[in-house]
């Protein structure tokens, strides 16, 4: 008896372990779905490489491991021509300063982000790269000339409407100095027929009278020749005067 129960003990155990087992390998096919997937949907441009050292332990070269659909779409690069060999076989001409940065990232660990132009490519992309495994990097990244452009349509859209917008200003202040111009001659005009006795030639709406009023109340412009031909008129005047008293 005691036997027996310790055959379905170990039964029972040995059926929990299987069922756990079970489940951490649903769980993990699941997790390793859901990452193809994400590998193979997203819109970003995703590759992993190994770097390759000297003796020295200085990095001269990467080796790309995996790289997704998005990746084959942005550099024209299919993932059969390129997942097993290095950036410089397949692109001898890349510059030294993209290995060197992906170098410190694998090294280090210090992950990255940055934009920088891929003359072999003649593509401009915004990069983060990180480090998943020592003497690995993976980087994620987008091609970003669409967004550059759409930046510069957007700056040039803001200096067509500062520019549109200063010459706004410039056709108001033009039209009000005309209109404000019109309602002074129409003034004067009513004033002269009002010192002749005659009936106002102009009627002026409320606003043309209040604007009136301070084109009258505003100190106009001095006139040289204006003041000289007062003064002597003033100085004739005070002649008369003079020679009158004295006869």
């Amino acid at each position: 008896v005691k036997a027996r129960r310790t055959m379905e003990t170990a039964n029972r155990n040995l059926t929990q372990e299987i069922t756990e087992r079970q489940r951490a390998a649903a769980a993990l096919r699941a997790s390793e779905e859901n990452y193809r997937m994400l590998f193979r949907e997203m819109l970003n441009g995703f590759a992993l490489h190994e770097i390759i050292c000297d003796e020295a332990g200085n990095v001269f070269d990467y080796r790309f491991l995996a790289v997704n659909p998005a990746f084959e779409r942005m550099t024209g690069l299919k993932a059969a021509e390129t997942v097993g060999r290095t950036v410089l076989e397949i692109m001898p001409d890349t510059e030294r300063s993209w290995i060197e940065r992906y170098g410190k990232v694998a090294l280090t660990g210090e992950p990255v982000r940055f934009e920088n132009v891929a003359a072999s490519m003649k593509k401009h992309f915004e990069v983060v790269a990180f480090r998943p495994k020592t003497k690995q990097f993976a980087c994620v990244f987008s091609d970003i000339p669409e967004r550059k452009k759409a930046e510069e349509q957007l700056r040039q859209q803001g200096q067509e409407l500062q520019a549109n917008t200063e010459e706004l200003s410039r056709l108001n202040r033009l039209m009000a100095g005309r209109e404000l111009r019109m309602i002074e001659m129409k003034q004067q005009g009513n004033d002269l027929a009002a010192q002749l006795g005659q009936p106002r030639p102009h009627a002026l709406a409320f606003m043309d009278a209040a604007a009136a009023e301070v084109l009258r109340t505003t100190p106009k412009p001095s006139d040289p020749e204006a003041e000289v031909r007062s003064k002597r008129s003033e100085v004739g005047s005070q002649n008369s005067e003079t020679r009158k008293e004295q006869s």
